[in-house]
């Protein structure tokens, strides 16, 4: 995958529950994995949709203050573009 700014990632999904929740693991970032944890419910208006990113490797506890901020701005409009997705199945 390539960001915006075009940088590479590789990505991977893993942890798969169908319909309820998986993993995309990322090594965009130097030494550091970013594993994003998403979770699919069902509720009475609509989807429920959470996701959570956890930094891991030996630069994380530098990347995490630096980026978290700029990650989490992306969730909004990604949890909204999955939720319409999980909507239409």
């Amino acid at each position: 995958m390539r960001t915006r700014s075009g940088g590479p990632h590789n990505i991977a999904i893993r942890d798969v529950e169908p319909g309820s929740s998986f993993i995309l693991e990322s090594d965009g970032v130097p030494a550091t994995r970013l594993l994003f944890s998403c979770d699919v419910a069902a509720s009475s208006d609509g989807t429920h949709i959470s996701q959570a990113v956890t930094l891991q490797g030996p630069l994380s506890f530098l990347f995490g203050p630096m980026m978290g901020g700029r990650i989490a701005q992306s969730f909004g409009p990604l949890l909204e573009g999955l939720a319409a997705e999980a909507e239409r199945s």
